[in-house]
């Protein structure tokens, strides 16, 4: 990623002259290291297994619902007066007062909690995700107690005493609540422990209570490590008589309310579930700092309007839980992308940059309704609104609030910003995500995905062209407030710092030469444009330009092998246009396409491929020839009586093809098959001591050289060495240089006899180059070892002065 320091003060000053920013009350979160469950919850294969196939969990969305049901209990500490924690380790059961997530705190309050995350849920995942949950123990204001007082549980020697206790808390719990109430844990998937108190999942510039317990999901891994002494055969939790064992769960406080902030409790549920259905932490989990800001769920969008409205998930969390189905685009115009709201199916657009990059398009649209308000419910049946304005954040009802259940928009607590005339524009608009699977697989078992801020695997292309996201400001320095995400950082038409400062009179684009750009992670220039944004709205427009291919192309194969051969570019009929010659090197085909991408030869062969969206296209293949073998090496061409011919090695055959199918069968017409009694292993080297009589040199697996001429006549077959020949090149008019597996190079004369060979005992990693290295107007041989050595030979098969060179 890269810093613009100077652009970004200069979009700071731009920004703060013209128009008025909310930033609201919300607290950046300060979440302790999680774990990610390990269980596949969903039915889309467990995260490990996602992560090492991206392409299936891409391309598959799971349009049934999944029901899954959650058991919660509440625990209480032994009561104490300890002034580092706060309260008295007892829940709240007070009388209803006027702040959010009032008391008492009791049953009914804590399933009302749990019924805000259900719909939270349900609205996200557009009905695919429906969360039952049930509450214990059964008495009104009842709980298990504890053996020990809060401040046990949260020591501040270590972090590894904290994990330690942490799991000790959830584990008592658990037992406690099995053991009193006879539960049967195993009719439940999930298992949340609430606890009286606050969490300390909040930063405040000095935190009175630090012995509050951090909100805390534990993985498998954790549990095994302090539960289980990673005993490798450690199955969980031990319940219900030992028939059924407890892998993961989450801890959670009574409520986040604290310092004199009112903070909601679901979105640290929210982001705490989130794990449990396999996503990881995409903030930067090894300094807290924010990674996609408040844009997502997994990051700061939790706390998003304090806690209330925790932001949708973002585009590769939908995608990776299966709750959609990227659409695959390379070159299209006015393309339809809808907020998450809206009946419009295209939600989320995926643009390849190579096999493991790609950016996600997503349009995120805060004020669905246009009412500059977001309404809610509370468990009372309370009207709730939610108002953003020059007055900041608020939230107004009529009545005192109880626990908020349901609200119709939750990322109404996305940035917002005041136009001249103060009014609110209800975007932000598309958001661009850069997403590096290599980064992700790397990092994904470790919970540190988004941990290194030059290099994330889900990355905000932040339209401001000021990398602010993670950053760490001075009240005062450019760019302070911006950490967490602005709403500049998304495209649309008339984004103000892109039309009146970055590029004036330019329309908004994200290109190679933009700030950000859409340039690979290793800086490749992607050919990508975005162009033709429209302005925010419940769906939006934009182009997709990858203008790198010409036209007919790119051509399919049906094959995944096709890389390691080289292709070739010759006319093969003299027609004046040049065709494209490559091959697959497993069970290999030859496919041969003319420049516009169209077959070389007629036939019915054709593939099916399928798209991002789970729908198939079927594609033509110009499949040339299928010679026999299971491997197959570049192939080579060999001129013959005027006419090209196409000359294939497999393992156990030489095939020379003619450029036409007479026959009509749908492959090339076969000139000759030259059949081995030993495996060849190496590319054919067409060579040509006598003008118009090209040679098929081969080498193969027991160290023979093998020369056949175009008539299929055996030239030589010439015994070199006791190691399998690897490369061949023709040494000019002398003869054929040759290395082998053991390490040896050699050269032959034109009639097969060995001239020299040496033994460099090292592995030569390369077939040998020939050319004149000193510009003696004589020709060298060179090879390569695998430990970096390079070794170049005169004729003779001396050292040329100065190598071996390391």
């Amino acid at each position: 990623m890269r810093k613009i320091t100077n652009l970004k003060a200069l979009t700071f000053i731009f920004l703060h002259s013209t128009f008025h920013l909310l930033f609201g009350q919300n607290l950046s979160t300060k979440f302790h290291p999680s774990g990610i469950s390990n269980r596949d919850l969903l039915g889309r294969g467990n995260p490990a297994f996602r992560m090492a196939n991206p392409s299936l969990y891409l391309a598959q969305t799971n349009e049934i619902s999944d029901t899954l049901r959650i058991l919660a209990i509440r625990v209480e500490f032994q009561e104490d007066n300890n002034s580092l924690t706060t309260g008295n380790g007892k829940f709240d059961l007070s009388p209803p007062g006027t702040v959010l997530d009032s008391p008492p705190h009791d049953l009914k309050y804590f399933e009302d909690q749990l019924l805000a995350l259900s719909n939270y849920y349900k609205r996200v995942s557009r009905g695919m995700l429906i969360l039952e949950a049930e509450v214990f123990p059964k008495e009104p204001t009842g709980s298990y107690s504890l053996s020990q007082q809060m401040s046990f549980y949260k020591p501040v020697e270590s972090e590894e005493l904290l994990d330690l206790r942490l799991s000790e808390l959830f584990q008592e719990g658990l037992q406690l609540a099995d053991s009193t109430d006879r539960i049967d844990l195993s009719q439940f998937d999930s298992f949340i422990l609430f606890h009286a108190g606050v969490g300390s999942d909040f930063a405040f510039d000095f935190d009175p209570t630090p012995q509050d317990i951090p909100s805390v999901f534990l993985d498998y891994n954790t549990l095994q490590k302090f539960l289980g002494q990673n005993d490798p055969n450690y199955q969980g939790i031990p319940v219900n008589d030992g028939s059924f064992f407890i892998r993961d769960g989450i801890i959670l406080p009574e409520t986040q309310s604290q310092e004199g902030f009112e903070i909601g409790l679901l979105g640290t549920i929210a982001i705490m579930f989130g794990h449990q259905l396999g996503l990881p932490n995409l903030f930067n989990t090894d300094t807290g700092l924010p990674g996609i800001g408040v844009f997502g769920l997994m990051d700061q969008g939790s706390g998003n309007f304090s806690g209330l409205l925790p932001a949708e998930p973002c585009a590769w969390s939908k995608v990776f839980l299966g709750w959609e189905t990227p659409i695959e685009v390379k070159n299209s115009d006015n393309l339809q992308v809808a907020a998450p709201q809206a009946a419009n199916p295209n939600k989320i657009y995926k643009i390849p940059i190579n096999a493991k990059e790609y950016f996600l398009i997503e349009n995120r649209y805060r004020d669905f309704n246009n009412e500059d308000i977001a309404i809610g419910q509370d468990a009372n049946g309370t009207r709730v609104e939610f108002k953003s304005d020059s007055l900041g954040q608020r939230i107004i009802s009529e009545n005192p609030i109880g626990v908020i259940i349901q609200v119709n928009e939750y990322d109404f607590g996305l940035p917002v910003f005041l136009d001249s005339l103060n009014r609110t524009v209800p975007g932000p608009g598309i958001l661009i995500w850069h997403i590096d699977e290599r980064v992700i697989e790397a990092n994904f078992s470790s919970n540190r995905v988004n941990a290194n801020a030059e290099h994330r695997g889900v990355d905000l292309e932040e339209a401001d062209g000021a990398q602010d996201i993670g950053q760490v400001y001075d009240f005062l320095s450019p760019g302070a407030g911006a950490e967490n995400g602005v709403f500049v950082d998304a495209w649309w038409a008339s984004n103000p710092v892109i039309t009146e400062f970055l590029r004036p009179g330019v329309p908004v684009s994200f290109s190679p030469t933009t700030i950000p750009s859409s340039n690979s992670n290793n800086g490749s220039n992607t050919h990508i444009e975005i162009t033709d944004f429209s302005d925010p709205d419940t769906v939006m427009t934009f182009s997709v330009s990858t203008e790198v291919s010409q036209t007919g192309f790119p051509v399919f194969t049906g094959t995944e092998q096709i890389f390691t051969n080289s292709p070739i570019v010759e006319n093969l009929n003299n027609d004046g246009q040049k065709e494209i010659v490559y091959s697959s090197r497993i069970n290999g085909k030859i496919f041969v396409s003319n420049f516009d991408g169209t077959k070389f030869i007629e036939n019915s062969d054709s593939i099916e491929v399928e798209k991002i969206n789970g729908t198939t296209e079927k594609f033509a293949t110009a499949v040339f020839a299928q010679p026999q073998g299971e491997l197959l090496f570049s192939p080579a061409l060999a001129n013959f009586q005027n006419e090209k011919l196409v000359v294939a090695v497999t393992d156990q055959a030489v095939s020379v093809y003619y450029p036409y199918d007479l026959n009509q069968d749908g492959r090339a017409d076969v000139k000759f098959v030259h059949k081995g009694n030993v495996k060849f292993t190496t590319p054919p080297l067409v060579a040509n001591f006598n003008v118009g009589l090209d040679e098929i040199i081969v080498g193969n697996d027991n160290g023979h050289i093998i020369s056949v001429d175009l008539e299929n006549n055996l030239v030589f077959d010439s015994s070199v060495s006791s190691g399998t020949i690897i490369g061949l090149a023709q040494f000019g008019s002398d003869g054929i240089a040759f290395t082998t597996e053991n390490g040896e190079i050699g050269l032959l004369d034109q009639q097969g006899n060995l001239s020299w060979r040496r033994e460099q005992n090292v592995f030569i990693s390369r077939t040998p180059v020939v050319g004149d290295v000193n510009n003696d107007k004589r020709v060298n041989i060179i090879v390569v070892g695998d430990q970096g050595d390079l070794f170049v030979f005169d004729g003779a098969g001396n050292f040329l002065p100065g190598f071996p060179k390391s």
